[in-house]
């Protein structure tokens, strides 16, 4: 079978890999099933998912999972393109330091028309960009900032750091820390957060804010999730100088930074540490330990909320700064990505195949016996096929020889009436002669007898004068009539 078949049924042994009698347990899929969100690109995602919808249909005709569909939303990735310059003339790509770019339009050095496009990145097109080149301009973090803001991950990304939106970002990032250096003058002046001052509209202030904070935190697009975190700065931003002081704020900064780091570690780093040293004793300590969780809106509501972020997840799991994060969290998280890992120890082994063998063996049976039943059925049909063709040979060859006896017969009646015809005109001869020498009303004479032996008749050689006929003489009067 295809390699796609054999890794297309992963998502059901994920939710059972301990299981030593049957692949997967029905309530664990049922409980952990369908995948909230799968992210591919397109060359593999076409294959891939062909044969895990086909599995995940086929368990389902079979009462073994309870859904249809093994993914609830389908990411696909779009590609980052480069802008390529090539030659009207002969279609050659030429490098950007081929270019003129002084002109309004771009032409080569040479003076000819150059064709200016945006294509999948290639060496060949001379498309590419040095990620190393970027980063040390930029930075690690900034650079990978912008390509999450540059466009939504489902659609293409026309990658051109001189672009404005490089500056945007550089400049959302200053004005963030500018945020984080508001806080921190507020707590060299003595500022002690106390949420039990606020007044009823600052309560109300404050309980916007935090649902504020909520939706981006379920927001389930990075892109937009991008968007409302800037939004929610620009409502940081203008709160008053001491609204800052308070304790329940400084959460809201803390769960900004939480958000950030996933898209620039370092950076997010850095401020939270800015953060941290502003604070009073006790809050480190709440922050490092659990207890921090209770200060939110709801603790129950936050895990929620993180557990249905698609796209937050996927991201994370695919970041490697995600495991800088597991230390704060419980010990629920740093569980599920060891599992995670022993799961596709599992996968790189060869159970799949022993446990496939053990227990659906019947299938591959039954398939395999059909497939024989058809064979057979195939071959007695062609078996019949020939018998049938042989007896129309036969046929042939006895009305061949048919035929040939009735014409070897109609031969023999020709000949039979040749031979009839033959002894008829023998017959006719011998009776012509006979007439010819034998005078009519004569009988047959013995051996030998002499002419005035035989009476003519009395019309023979009757002479008139006479009163007798005589018989013809004999040219000799010594022969006599031989017969």
């Amino acid at each position: 079978m295809d390699t796609f078949v054999d890794s297309s049924w992963y998502y059901f042994r994920y939710t059972d890999p301990h299981n030593s009698e049957r692949p997967f347990e029905r309530p664990l899929v049922d409980r952990w099933l369908p995948v909230d969100v799968y992210i591919g690109g397109k060359e593999h995602a076409v294959m891939h998912l062909y044969y895990a919808r086909f599995i995940s249909h086929f368990c389902r005709d079979l009462g073994l999972v309870s859904h249809r569909e093994p993914f609830r939303k389908l990411l696909v990735q779009g590609l980052v393109k480069g802008q390529t310059f090539r030659l009207v003339s002969t279609g050659h790509y030429l490098k950007k330091e081929e270019v003129d770019f002084s002109g309004v339009q771009p032409q080569s050095w040479g003076g000819e028309p150059v064709e200016v496009s945006w294509e999948k990145m290639s060496k060949s097109k001379h498309n590419g960009e040095d990620p190393e080149s970027v980063v040390q301009t930029y930075g690690l973090d900034t650079v990978r900032l912008y390509m999450l803001y540059a466009a939504p991950p489902e659609q293409e990304v026309l990658w051109s750091h001189r672009a404005d939106t490089l500056a945007g970002v550089l400049r959302w990032q200053s004005r963030l820390w500018q945020l984080v250096t508001k806080l921190m003058e507020s707590r060299s002046r003595g500022h002690a957060p106390n949420p039990a001052s606020l007044n009823g509209q600052e309560q109300e202030e404050a309980r916007r804010l935090r649902d504020y904070k909520n939706h981006v935190i379920s927001e389930e697009q990075w892109y937009c999730a991008l968007w409302c975190q800037e939004q929610w700065y620009c409502t940081l931003w203008c709160q008053e100088q001491w609204y800052c002081a308070l304790w329940c704020q400084e959460q809201w900064y803390c769960t900004l930074w939480c958000q950030e780091q996933w898209y620039c570690t370092l950076w997010c780093q850095e401020q939270w540490y800015c953060t941290l040293w502003c604070q009073e004793q006790w809050y480190c300590t709440l922050w490092c330990q659990e207890q921090w969780y209770c200060a939110l809106w709801c603790q129950e509501q936050w895990y929620c909320t993180l557990w249905c972020q698609e796209q937050w997840y996927c991201t994370l799991w695919c970041q490697e700064q995600w495991y800088c994060t597991l230390w704060c969290q419980e010990q629920w998280y740093c569980t599920l990505w060891c599992q995670e890992q022993w799961y596709c120890t599992l996968w790189c082994q060869e159970q799949w195949y022993c446990t496939l063998w053990c227990q659906e063996q019947w299938y591959c049976t039954l398939w395999c016996q059909e497939q024989w039943y058809c064979a057979l059925w195939c071959q007695e049909q062609w078996y019949c096929t020939l018998w049938c063709q042989e007896q129309w040979y036969c046929a042939l060859w006895c009305q061949e020889q048919w035929y040939c006896t009735l014409w070897c017969q109609e031969q023999w009646y020709c000949t039979l009436w040749c031979q009839e015809q033959w002894y008829c005109a023998l017959w006719c001869q011998e009776q012509w002669y006979c007439t010819l020498w034998l005078p009519c009303g004569t009988h047959y004479p013995s051996s030998e007898y002499h002419v005035e032996h035989i009476t003519p008749p009395p019309s023979a050689n009757m002479d008139p004068q006479r009163k007798s006929c005589s018989a013809p003489k004999p040219h000799n009067q010594d022969e006599t009539w031989q017969l």
